[in-house]
């Protein structure tokens, strides 16, 4: 069963390009422009294995998308994508796996996803709580 991916960022063509790269590369991919649209799909039921969180949207940013999580006792992991200078910062604000920082190669998208999200240890999608986070990498 493929990894479900959760990839929240407003830029269009960013969100697109980063969600059709992770198909390619063989993960469930779920788009939500905004961290409300977000929180619907985690509302609806929908459980993730990572979710990609671009941090200065409109609506529900990437910190608010985060607090939401926590008073929802939702967890999923976080991989902050965001072209601030202090990414890392960020990233460990909302307790995050690990950041990109934008501009970014596909290579490093992927290499940081597929570090965000190792197979689960039940098999299931999301249902297992996530491993001990190992130190922030920046890609």
């Amino acid at each position: 069963m493929p990894q479900h991916i959760l990839i929240v960022e407003d830029e269009p063509a960013i969100l697109d390009l980063v969600g059709q790269v992770l198909e390619e590369e063989g993960y469930e991919v779920t788009l939500a422009s905004n961290g409300a649209v977000a929180l619907e799909a985690i509302d609806s039921g929908a459980t993730f294995d990572l979710a990609v969180l671009d941090m200065w949207m409109p609506v529900v940013n990437g910190w608010q998308f985060a607090e939401a999580l926590a008073e929802r006792d939702v967890r999923v992991p976080l991989l902050v994508m965001t072209a601030a200078k202090d990414a890392s910062a960020y990233a460990t604000a909302v307790g995050a796996v690990g950041f990109i920082g934008k501009p970014f190669t596909l290579d490093q998208l992927v290499l940081a996803v597929r570090h965000g999200a190792p197979p689960p240890v039940d098999g299931g999608r999301g249902t297992s709580p996530p491993p001990a986070r190992p130190p922030l990498v920046p890609v």
